[in-house]
């Protein structure tokens, strides 16, 4: 049985993430992620991080943010996922070697 489409459920449209912010900042200033972690003093895996909307610690957001404001002077007022003091971080699936 068809049902009219009026009749279906519809999700709000989420917001912006953190890491789509982050990433259109990114493409504004057409900075790659090498660019942002040498002017911060980060690993090119913490730029990446959160590109990809992973957590990062307080310290090293505040310092991408500090990158970007050299680069760009423009300060970047985006969302950066940070971990909560006393968190772990999260664990990624290993793969098995075989």
């Amino acid at each position: 049985m068809l049902m009219d489409i009026s009749e279906h459920h519809t999700e709000p449209i989420p917001l912006v993430s953190a890491g789509s912010a982050f990433h259109a900042y990114l493409v504004r200033y057409r900075l790659t992620w090498r660019d942002v972690a040498r002017a911060s003093g980060v690993r090119g895996l913490t730029v990446w991080s959160i590109d990809h909307d992973q957590p990062v610690l307080p310290v090293h957001a505040a310092q991408v943010r500090r990158g970007l404001y050299l680069l760009t002077g423009e300060p970047y007022t985006g969302p950066i996922t940070t971990l909560q003091t006393g968190e772990p971080p999260r664990r990624q699936r290993r793969r098995r070697n075989r």
